[in-house]
């Protein structure tokens, strides 16, 4: 029975071992195909490098480029929003003297059109005896 129990024993243990020693295995093994991948990135990266710093010099000159640029856009804004306060000024000017000019054509209109309804009404005779005064008097 102890003989049994010893047997026993040692299947797990040996059991336990190789499991161990199956996952050791496999760990190395997967060690070893992340080192050549690793390896492959490297070169890769070194093969890349050159083509990277270009990246961060051509980035760097866009960069000035773009600020050169966005500090002349602001400029231009600046410049634009003066001319438009302008524009709106001149805008409320020429408003009010369109609103001015519209009042005094409506006040004028009405006596234009009985000035045109008399001289429509006026007739040959009419002005033949306004030619016949020596001195017309202040209305004529």
């Amino acid at each position: 029975e102890l003989i049994k129990l010893f047997t026993e024993l040692l299947t797990a243990k040996m059991n336990e071992l190789n499991t161990k020693l199956n996952r050791y295995r496999v760990g190395s093994q997967r060690l070893g195909e992340t080192k050549i991948i690793v390896d492959k990135l490297k070169v890769d990266l070194t093969r890349m490098q050159p083509v990277i710093e270009q990246g961060k010099k051509d980035t760097a000159i866009l960069i000035v480029e773009v600020d050169k640029e966005e500090a002349i856009a602001k400029e231009k804004a600046a410049a634009c929003a003066i001319d438009e306060k302008e524009a709106g000024d001149a805008a409320a000017a020429a408003d009010a003297i369109h609103t001015e000019c519209q009042k005094e054509l409506d006040e004028a209109l009405p006596e234009f059109h009985a000035a045109i309804k008399s001289l429509d009404s006026l007739d040959k005779k009419d002005i033949q005896e306004v030619k016949s005064f020596a001195k017309p008097p202040k209305l004529v």
